[in-house]
């Protein structure tokens, strides 16, 4: 029977007549029949391949081999069909590159870009699905997309993508050929993508070869700062018909740089990436430098550039090259100042490290100390954004004042061995402030430093030098640099000494505790010792051998500098060796003086009566209170020695003196008595001789320091606590123990003016005897009770 059409051609498809080109099995289908057999042909698995195609694409046991006209005419007679090639590429070619050997997948590609233009009008979608595609190959052998790769025009490319990855290799750099990858999007030049592409390509590249990633990201670096102003440009609005054309067309530079990415994310990208070349090794001597941070490249939040290197070298990373654009350095935050942490920071790491006496370290730090120092002092003064880093600054400020961040002009100390201005040279245990430093002034007394040492400090350089030397003698540097603090602190403005103990050198040079030391103010008794005139008994040379056993001050300390400072004087001592009582510290010596006293008022009391025998009067009151029965006055116009004394002011005493002797002694009593200003019973009692209340008060008209003897003692007022040795406004005057004790031996200037009506200074006195120096022209001028001079004259008046 005929056969139809209808059934002919399902007759014809089922016969195994049909040979397949060399196959391989597509994922997840059976395996087809090798090469060479014959299969039936299956309705939407088999196709025959467009003409022209080599045999290498054939591969997958879909397409049917018609080597001949005739053929092709039956296979189409039987439904077979052959796909467009522009259909054929997208569907059997490009998703298989990858598994194709380079030769025919590269002749594959080359084919599709010289057929390009046709292949775009065949399909509007070929060219974009091109575009996504890898297959560019470069020198490195990787396959790329055509965006992302350089027309090798841009020489720029090869520095910052390495010439193996920037532009495609070998056939694919021909010139036709590169004219097809331009309108796939082969760069023209070099845009925001690139640059961060470049950028993480050092990054990666860092992590296995750090030269080459240094090498990259400085020429990146050259390259952004100089094209900066198109890089960081917003791009411009362009209409819509426009790129539509370029999409069927191809792309131009300037559609490329429409597809870039925004100038923002392209400011985000440049600072999330570790790219910035930065120094691994310090570039100057004496800088302060992380030695772990070997990486060659870092992120830019955590670089600063070269131009900060001496304010941030010990927090940050130093940029490895320049950046000259402001708005780049705006991106990368260098704009801004190096904050005040790290410029702390820096400050105590150049303080930590090791001084150096060359003249170049000094030389550097002379020109990066006060840079530093200006910017912090910057910073300090720049307001803070907020209370939490207003805090932040103080507890930076806080840390440096304990760490040594003062430049002295030999290396760093601590703010508190530190001042602004000294007259001394107290180095190396204090230190002034270089002189180029003064202008920080405000800087550096927020740091601790004073604007000059105080006692405190001065009393402090002592005691760690006494420490220092234990008991051994100071060298004649260090005694020289004792004396000049010890004359400093001596100085009122030193004056009054914190309450601690003060050393001063002795006569051997060690540092002893002042106190412990004597000062000889009594040269009258080493002399008579060193000649051999000793008194008899020889009570004052025992005095003065136990004395000798005391260690005495440096010679080169004056008597009033020694005493201001806490030593004894001889004099005092030998008041008061057997001292446990006396408030100046004198067993036989009393604190003694008028206690209504004041120079004030007995000045008053001085100028409402007037002098005259009214004085002779009150003077035998006295006596007749006291129960004398004989009076005696004697006008002494002897000028008596000045060199053994109580106090070398007393020698202004020594002169001419009205001495008055009555032959009763006084009791406690009247020794109170004789101490009241203007008593309220004298005046009260009518008929008595000193009723007016002059008292013994009046003698203030003669002197400043009147005396008696009476008993055992020798009564010193001196109401301006101005000439006896420890008298003070409280305690304006002494009260001696004479009798039984060697004082005229030791004073014998002081005590000989008594040696009257059978007074000895040695037994006690069975009577009383006065004692008024006149007031010359030269004390009446210093006087706070009278200035007027009471001559000789005036006193052979009163008689």
């Amino acid at each position: 029977s005929e056969l139809t059409n209808a059934d002919l051609v399902p007759f014809l498809r089922s016969l195994p007549i049909f040979e397949l080109h060399r196959a391989a099995p597509p994922d997840g289908e059976a395996a087809p029949a090798p090469a060479g057999e014959c299969v039936p042909l299956q309705r939407g698995v088999h196709c025959v391949a467009p003409p022209g195609v080599p045999e290498s694409l054939l591969a997958g046991g879909r397409f049917v081999r018609s080597g001949s006209e005739s053929e092709r005419r039956l296979l189409r007679f039987l439904g077979v069909e052959q796909p467009a090639r522009s259909a054929f590429f997208r569907s059997h070619v490009f998703g298989r590159l990858a598994d194709l050997p380079a030769e025919a997948r590269d002749g594959a590609m080359v084919s599709v870009l010289r057929e390009l233009h046709a292949l775009g009008l065949e399909d509007a979608g070929f060219i974009d699905s091109l575009r996504e595609l890898r297959f560019v190959p470069t020198a490195g052998g990787s396959l790329h997309r055509a965006s992302e790769l350089f027309h090798p025009k841009v020489h720029a490319a090869a520095e910052l993508l390495g010439v193996e990855g920037a532009y495609p290799a070998g056939v694919f750099s021909a010139p036709d050929l590169l004219s097809a990858l331009e309108r796939l999007g082969l760069r023209g030049e070099v845009t925001r993508g690139a640059v961060v592409q470049s950028a993480r390509s050092v990054q990666e590249l860092s992590a296995s070869d750090g030269e080459a990633a240094l090498r990259r990201a400085r020429a990146l670096l050259r390259y952004v700062d100089t094209h900066a102003a198109t890089l960081l440009a917003p791009r411009p609005t362009r209409g819509k018909q426009r790129g539509s054309l370029m999409s069927m067309f191809g792309q131009s530079d300037a559609t490329a740089r429409e597809a870039d990415m925004e100038v923002s994310t392209f400011g985000d990208e440049l600072s999330s990436i570790s790219w910035l070349p930065v120094l691994v090794d310090p570039p100057e001597s004496y800088l302060p430098w992380d030695a772990s941070q070997t990486s060659v490249v870092a992120r830019s939040d955590a670089v600063r550039p070269l131009g900060d290197l001496w304010l941030a070298s010990s927090s940050s990373r130093i940029l490895d090259g320049q950046v000259q654009d402001q708005s780049l350095t705006r991106v990368f935050g260098w704009h801004k100042p190096v904050n005040l942490y790290a410029l702390v920071t820096q400050l105590g790491a150049l303080g930590a490290l090791d001084s150096s006496s060359e003249m170049s370290y000094r030389q550097t730090m002379a020109l990066a100390v006060p840079t530093l120092y200006r910017s912090i002092d910057t910073a300090l003064a720049s307001p803070a954004p907020d209370a939490a880093d207003d805090g932040a600054s103080e507890a930076a400020l806080e840390a440096l004042r304990e760490q040594p961040c003062i430049w002295v002009g030999s290396g760093f100390v601590r703010p508190a061995v530190t001042a602004l201005v000294s007259p001394l040279s107290l180095q190396p245990h204090l230190y002034v402030v270089s002189a180029d430093l003064q202008s920080f002034g405000s800087l550096l007394r927020r740091l601790g430093v004073r604007d000059r040492f105080g006692s405190s400090q001065l009393v402090r350089l002592l005691e760690d030098l006494a420490f220092r030397h234990a008991s051994a003698p100071l060298d004649s540097a260090s005694l020289e640099m004792v004396l000049s603090v010890v004359q400093q602190l001596a100085s009122p403005q030193h004056q009054p000494l914190p309450p601690t103990q003060i050393y001063l050198p002795d006569t051997a040079c060690a540092m002893v505790v002042a106190h412990e030391l004597l000062f000889d103010d009594t040269p009258w008794l080493s002399d008579s010792l060193a000649g051999g005139q000793q008194a008899a008994g020889g009570q004052a040379a025992s005095i003065l051998s136990s004395a000798s056993k005391r260690r005495r001050v440096h010679p080169s300390i004056a008597h009033e500098t020694a005493a201001r400072l806490g030593a004894q004087s001889l004099r005092l001592w030998l008041l008061g060796r057997n001292a446990d009582t006396f408030a100046l510290g004198q067993e036989n010596v009393e604190a003694f003086g008028q206690y209504e006293s004041l120079t004030s008022r007995l000045h008053n009391i001085l100028e409402l009566y007037a002098d005259g025998v009214g004085i002779l009067h009150e003077l035998i009151q006295n006596s007749d209170d006291a129960g004398a029965t004989e009076v005696s006055f004697i006008f002494d116009q002897a000028q008596h020695g000045d060199q053994s004394l109580l106090s070398p002011s007393m020698r202004e005493w020594q002169g001419p003196a009205l001495c008055v002797f009555n032959n009763a002694q006084f009791t406690p009593r009247d020794l109170r008595n004789i101490c009241s200003i203007g008593s309220n019973a004298k005046l009260a009692a009518g008929n008595a001789t000193g009723r007016f209340g002059l008292g013994f008060n009046a003698v203030y008209h003669f002197t400043d320091v009147p005396s008696f003897i009476s008993g055992s003692h020798l009564v010193f007022f001196d109401p301006a606590a101005q000439f006896l040795p420890g008298a003070t406004a409280n305690n304006p005057g002494l009260k001696i123990k004479f009798a039984g004790e060697s004082f005229l031996e030791q004073f014998p200037d002081q005590f000989a003016p008594y040696l009257l009506c059978g007074c000895d200074m040695v037994s006690p006195y069975n009577g009383t005897l006065f004692r008024f120096p006149l007031r010359n022209k030269h004390t009446a001028s210093r006087s706070q009770l009278r200035k007027e001079e009471y001559s000789e004259e005036a006193m052979r008046g009163l008689f």
